[in-house]
């Protein structure tokens, strides 16, 4: 028996009621809303993303039914101690597109954090990649966007900033494709500050290095700290991206930044 087939038969056998039926005996949602759901969910859609989709339940609402119903862990990922040496089991890309991260090693068992404790092939994809049983520990998209951030772009970048390198010139820094690291830097911070859900992005200069931070539920916090290097470099394509004139230095200018991030649209004035 395969991995899929035993994770399968594990999971059934742990479901003793519906989705829809759990959510409607806690009262978080009436009959009437399920049976809509039902009836217009896309082919292929789960019942879930539907109902959040419509706003009728929360994510984390799912989360903690999703645990009730399967038995799995839900975990909260912002202050969760992830253990680094296990990012290298899996790509980066393969995170970003199956919404998984390697929290820690027990043993023979790898657990990773889900958003889709269903999703039977990625489990035995990952089963196969790492050789590892895996245990899923439900979180949430959100959070999992957040750490996938957090752990493997942005550490590779603050790797290569920490490196002396030449300014680059603004016909660099124009260019779309994330070629140019700075290009990549920013639309990284950009990225995360959506996800993240901030209202401001501060770049604050310092006599040696400069720091990024996010506003965040009325608080500053510290992303990034950079080498002082990037600093011309990382103005010169924030003027670039707002339309902003780069060859004025001396008096302040306003703009605006229209950027598309994954499914969503962020303008930053």
């Amino acid at each position: 028996m395969s991995f899929l087939e035993e994770r399968k038969i594990g999971l059934v056998n742990k479901v003793k009621l519906r989705l829809g039926e759990i959510l409607t005996q806690q009262g978080l949602i009436t009959k009437e809303q399920l049976n809509h759901a039902l009836e217009t969910k896309r082919p292929g859609q789960k019942l879930g993303d539907k109902l959040l989709e419509s706003g009728d339940i929360t994510e984390m609402q799912l989360m903690e039914v999703l645990q009730q119903q399967l038995g799995i862990p839900h975990v909260r990922l912002h202050n969760y101690n992830i253990d680094q040496s296990l990012l290298n089991l899996i790509s980066k890309e393969y995170a970003r597109e199956n919404l998984v991260l390697p929290l820690k090693k027990e043993q023979n068992k790898l657990i990773v954090a889900v958003s889709d404790p269903l999703d039977y092939f990625v489990f035995n994809d990952l089963w196969l990649s790492t050789g590892f049983i895996i245990e899923p520990a439900i979180a949430t998209k959100d959070e999992i966007r957040q750490q996938i951030l957090r752990h493997y772009e942005r550490e590779n970048l603050a790797e290569q900033f920490d490196l002396e390198h030449e300014p680059e010139t603004s016909r660099d820094l124009t260019l779309e494709e994330e070629t140019s690291p700075v290009v990549k830097l920013l639309s990284q911070v950009i990225q995360q500050a959506v996800v993240e859900k901030a209202s401001d992005i501060h770049f604050d200069p310092h006599e040696h290095h400069v720091v990024i931070r996010l506003r965040i539920d009325g608080s500053l916090r510290t992303e990034q700290t950079l080498s002082k290097n990037i600093q011309s470099s990382m103005i010169t394509r924030i003027k670039i991206m707002a339309g902003l004139d780069i060859t004025e230095q001396k008096i302040p200018q306003d703009g605006r930044i229209k950027r598309k991030i994954e499914a969503e649209i962020s303008t930053c004035v």
